[in-house]
């Protein structure tokens, strides 16, 4: 019985110097998998390099499988076994860079130094590559089908003067396959279900994948089993495709990972494209962080060191790769690297957390969670603040401050405090049983619609009452109610307010609605009422769940809705009488200030020394725009996050 040899990489021979894997040739996908390894300087090559780059997940976090590398052992994971047979010439070698073959992979001590030295280089590696295999995983049932289906989409959405401007499918072929196509739906149950499949594979979903990708480019083969396609086009095709079939929850995740790679590669043409005359001065945006913290890695320092060289190429000065460092240590210095270089707040958007977090400064996002923002935006924590052009603070930026570990120096003004709130308890899921949901926010609406109309007998009060609880969608706009068609524009705003003020409505009719309210009440399941809630909570939710949806309009149905869609926003009313919404974390005395480099207003909450933590950002009437932003800005004051 023979001992077993294990292959141990040599030291390379200068920090500049890469591993390539030489995958020797084989008739058979059953002969064992041969390969060497050799060195190369990667100072000296230039695109195209002499190597490919494989894409891909490992799947288990040791290799269990072995290869033989140098005529000795070297155990790589099954998802890296696989990707290697499907890669496997039969009579040539190919030349690779696959990181779990050629970085040294063991723990501690010189491997560790080289896999940290390594990640350095890792944007360059795959940028100078040929071509850069994505490795799916393997085929399945319809996957053939699938990818036939996905290149016609691509296909489907040029002009069809376009479609031979490429040497692939003829004019004839693409009219046949868009023929069956447009006649599949008996088939697209097994096609959907494949397509939520592919979809679903983990390397959509995890960090490394996404800066070798995006630092390729087009230069992209993806390949599933057999089956392959160019990435430019499989990216078009997955897109289309989500609309056809009934996995949007699941789909969309992918689709927000597909819009940050290109967002990623905006950023980073616009880099290259910098005159050299001029500085380039990264922009904040914040598709790419949301998709970055929604990515999966085992280690959770590889949030941040498995786009490490996207970020530096950004211009952003960010830790280089140190397993040593804590995740607090390197999460802060990454948020105050981007606080700095981008001059912008804007990851605050991510800091809002529904429960406080002790190990992270208040004004660091936990990269190593998830925020969920995509299958049911309107319960996400950040994306009312998304794309609707505040500039609370006249556009201005962060500057270079004393730094000072766990504390952000900051200038700013303060507006009030928190004098009033409302608001029901956190809703993680739009799932399950809706109306004890809609109960609480119905409630949480009618206390401060009723503080509001007991404080504020101003009657131009309504424009801004209407602003802020709508103000998620400033696009809906109430129509005027017409006394003389009282129910049809039941659901208009000027009449849902009206409600909220039962008992004491101005013009709605309570008996008529008590009678509706009774009604609507008998047809519930028990289980779903309190028989001793107040009506006017009942009758609240039977306008939120389009209750005679047919008689009433499109803009007229659509504001309960969006009303009850930002159930995670309490509503609140400051001391100095502003009409607030904000993330249900906010409380009473938190102070509400601006800060230079926030788009929008935030909730503060002192500490007791002088110091504030961040609460969440908010949307404070009347201030969105700059109003309350001081000319002169010697009357900014010194606020300090911790």
């Amino acid at each position: 019985m023979t001992n077993t040899q294990f292959y141990h990489h040599r030291p390379l021979s200068s920090p500049r110097f890469i591993r390539v894997v030489d995958l020797q040739p084989a008739r058979s996908s059953k002969a064992p998998i041969k390969c060497t390894l050799s060195e190369v300087d990667l100072d000296s090559l230039a695109f195209p390099a002499p190597y490919e780059a494989l894409s891909y997940v490992w799947g288990d976090r040791v290799g269990t499988i072995p290869v033989m590398c140098h005529d000795k052992q070297l155990l790589v994971t099954p998802n890296c076994r696989d990707a290697l047979l499907q890669l496997r010439k039969s009579s040539r070698t190919r030349r690779l860079f696959i990181d779990a073959i050629c970085i040294d992979q063991r723990e501690g001590g010189s491997s560790q130094e080289e896999r940290e030295q390594q990640i350095k280089l890792i944007g360059q590696v795959y940028a100078k590559a040929a071509k850069v295999n994505i490795w799916l995983g393997p085929s399945r049932k319809f996957t053939s089908r699938l990818f036939k289906l996905m290149k016609v989409m691509h296909w489907r959405d040029k002009p069809k003067e376009h479609w031979f401007a490429d040497p692939g499918p003829l004019h004839a072929v693409v009219k046949r396959a868009i023929s069956i196509h447009d006649n599949m739906h008996s088939k697209s149950s097994s096609l959907g279900e494949e397509f939520r499949q592919v979809a679903e594979y983990p390397w959509f979903t995890r960090t490394w994948t996404i800066q070798e990708q995006v630092l390729a480019g087009d230069a992209c083969l993806v390949l599933c089993g057999n089956q392959q396609m160019r990435w430019v086009v499989f990216r078009s095709a997955l897109d289309s495709l989500r609309f056809l079939f009934d996995f949007s929850a699941i789909i969309n995740g992918t689709a927000e990972n597909l819009r940050s790679r290109i967002a990623l590669k905006y950023e980073l043409n616009r880099a290259s494209k910098q005159d050299p005359a001029t500085s380039y001065e990264p922009t904040f945006n914040i598709a790419i962080w949301m998709a970055t913290r929604n990515l999966n890695s085992t280690i959770p320092q590889d949030k941040i060191f498995g786009i490490y060289n996207l970020i530096t190429q950004l211009g952003i000065d960010v830790p280089e790769p140190d397993y040593s460092m804590t995740e607090a240590d390197l999460y802060e210095k990454t948020t105050r690297a981007i606080i700095l270089a981008t001059g912008s707040l804007g990851l605050l958007m991510l800091c809002t957390r529904p429960d406080s977090d002790e190990n992270l400064p208040s004004w660091v996002p936990d990269w190593s969670t998830k925020i969920s923002t995509i299958a049911f935006p309107d319960l996400g924590v950040i994306n009312p603040f998304i794309n609707k052009d505040y500039d609370s603070a006249k556009d201005t930026r962060v500057t270079q401050r004393a730094i000072q570990q766990g504390i952000l120096s900051l200038k700013g003004v303060i507006i009030g405090n928190i004098d009033f709130l409302s608001g029901p308890p956190y809703i993680e899921m739009l799932d399950g049983d809706t109306y004890p949901r809609f109960y609480a926010f119905a409630d949480a609406c009618r206390r401060w619609c009723q503080r509001v109309a007991s404080s504020s007998p101003d009657p131009n009060v309504m424009d801004a009452v209407r602003r802020t609880l709508l103000f998620m969608f400033p696009r809906v706009s109430a129509p005027e109610y017409e006394a003389q068609q009282s129910y049809d524009k039941f659901a208009s705003f000027d009449a849902w307010y009206d409600l909220m003020l039962y008992p004491d409505c101005a013009f709605l009719n309570v008996a008529d609605l008590m009678a509706r309210a009774e009604r609507h009440r008998q047809s519930l399941n028990p289980r779903n009422w309190d028989p001793q809630m107040d009506p006017s909570v009942e009758l609240i939710s039977l306008i939120f769940n389009g209750y005679d949806r047919k008689r009433l309009d499109e803009p007229q149905n659509e504001i309960p809705y969006t009303i009850a869609s930002s159930a995670n926003y309490a509503l609140m009313i400051l001391d100095t009488g502003h009409f607030v919404r904000g993330f249900y974390g906010c409380k009473q005395n938190d102070v509400v200030a601006l800060l230079a480099g926030s788009e929008v207003p935030v909730a503060l909450r002192p500490d007791g020394s002088g110091r504030c933590k961040f609460v969440a950002p908010l949307y404070v009437d009347g201030i969105m725009f700059g109003e309350a932003w001081p000319e002169d800005e010697s009357e900014l004051v010194d606020i300090v996050l911790v």
